[in-house]
């Protein structure tokens, strides 16, 4: 099973993507990471560690400044 890539569409102004990947179990692990672009693909070491189950990955675009310009994509996928 390859790490899964994500087709989101940019945000306008955003000069970077706040990747944000959350278990779907009581625990809910959460992993935050950042990219240039909102269609990177998750990281080999990163999908290798993680527990069969099902996780949720949201992307948001952020300025330069810092501020929050919205959702990119959001998806939910089984490992």
């Amino acid at each position: 099973m390859h790490p899964p890539a994500f087709d989101f569409k940019p945000v306008a102004g955003a000069k970077e993507y706040r990747f944000t990947l959350t278990a779907e179990t009581p625990a809910g692990m959460r992993i935050n990471w950042t990219e240039a672009q909102p269609w990177a693909t998750l990281d080999a070491k990163l999908w290798d560690g993680l527990q069969p189950g099902y996780y949720t990955v949201k992307v948001e675009g952020f300025a330069a400044d810092g501020r929050n310009l919205g959702v990119s994509g959001e998806r939910t996928f089984y490992r």
